[in-house]
């Protein structure tokens, strides 16, 4: 645990850690165990290295936007937290269930024709009624 005080004060930077060596010190407990689980000496093979940041990089901008997302239906639009949540819950319970299916229609025809059919066979329920 980081000393300090965990609620945020004017003046002393982000929640409360005024001083930056306890910021540093908070990454660091946090990411220390999991950089001593990676194997670095992969990270010398250019695919490796560019797949890793290119996920990493997804990773952060994906985050960044559930977090706005979230943000801004409790914010501007005054939904509580449970309803933000579950109005989130469609799109990974979709995910969960086609998973599987997408999987063996990627064996079967390969990935190239199954990703390229995603969108308009996700785009097709919603404009059945006529949208354009």
């Amino acid at each position: 645990m980081v000393p300090g005080p965990a609620v945020h004060a004017r003046g002393e930077g982000i929640d409360g850690l005024g001083r930056s060596g306890e910021l540093h010190a908070a990454v660091a407990q946090v990411l220390g165990p999991i950089v001593d689980q990676i194997d670095l000496p992969m990270f010398r093979a250019p695919t490796f290295a560019v797949t890793a940041a290119v996920a990493v990089l997804f990773m952060v901008t994906f985050a960044g936007v559930l977090l706005g997302n979230v943000l801004f239906l409790t914010g501007p639009w005054h939904y509580s937290t449970l309803s933000a949540g579950l109005l989130f819950a469609p799109g990974p319970l979709v995910a969960a269930i086609f998973a599987v299916p997408g999987g063996r229609l990627g064996q079967r025809f390969s990935a190239g024709p199954v990703i390229a059919a995603g969108p308009p066979a996700s785009a097709w329920p919603a404009c059945r009624g006529g949208c354009w």
